[in-house]
């Protein structure tokens, strides 16, 4: 697959690696369009460390077009999905932000074997904030929303594994929910608009085949990506 299909090198993570050090010890400048999904990862890591929040969530997006089970991007993914739940108490966006990391850990997932403990860790520091933030459900204010309260009993009441099956039934698969997040990333990075007039008020009812890409986004592509090896020494 790619460049991932080199066979000297011992492991495909070692590949993985060495490429991204190229690319953020080199002076030379690239094309955005030129970068890899890997080091799309990489550069939006760097620019959220530098406060570039918006930019941060395109490079996010854009690697995820390039290679959909990229794990540094997912857990990004699940992040921004995350950490934009309308409510500090568990919601439906929660749950979406699991199934983002569940969907790269997942038997048939893309993921390398080797790379997935990435996501592991970024699942353990989720399910210990989602773990204390679900006070007993009978201290709960009644939601709103059935299927949110739903979803949230289901946390406290039956555990991470199972709600997190029900919320991907709910969402219809563990594909369709990264669908989901990774549009919902690409309206807040103004990289995709709605074809037609929508009113969405939850995550379920997004639909991705509404969307498609800016004039921003293909702009954006055709610019320079800037120099990350100033960038990533004025954060040490």
């Amino acid at each position: 697959m790619g460049p991932f299909g080199l066979y000297l090198l011992p492991s495909r993570r070692l590949y993985n690696e060495v490429h991204r050090m190229h690319f953020f010890w080199s002076n030379n400048r690239h094309r955005i369009r030129e970068l890899s999904a890997a080091d799309m990862a990489g550069a939006a890591t760097l620019l959220s460390k530098s406060g570039r929040r918006s930019m941060a969530l395109r490079f996010t997006y854009h690697a995820l077009v390039l290679n959909p089970y990229e794990p540094t991007a997912l857990c990004r993914l699940a992040a921004f999905i995350d950490d934009n739940a309308h409510t500090q108490s568990l919601s439906v966006e929660h749950l979406l932000a699991a199934l983002v990391l569940e969907y790269g850990l997942r038997s048939d997932s893309l993921v390398p074997f080797e790379q997935k403990r990435e996501l592991e860790r970024s699942k353990a520091h989720r399910l210990e904030k989602w773990t204390k933030a679900a006070p007993p459900l009978s201290a709960r204010p009644i939601a709103s929303d059935a299927i949110e309260e739903s979803l949230s009993r289901q946390i406290s009441e039956m555990g991470y594994t199972l709600a997190v099956n029900q919320a991907a039934n709910k969402f219809g698969s563990y594909q369709k929910a990264f669908r989901i997040a990774h549009t919902l990333l690409g309206l807040n990075a103004g990289l995709l608009r709605s074809k037609i007039v929508v009113s969405v008020v939850s995550p379920f009812e997004v639909q991705p085949s509404d969307y498609r890409p800016t004039t921003v986004y293909q702009e954006w592509l055709q610019s320079e990506s800037g120099n990350f090896k100033q960038l990533e020494r004025s954060l040490h």
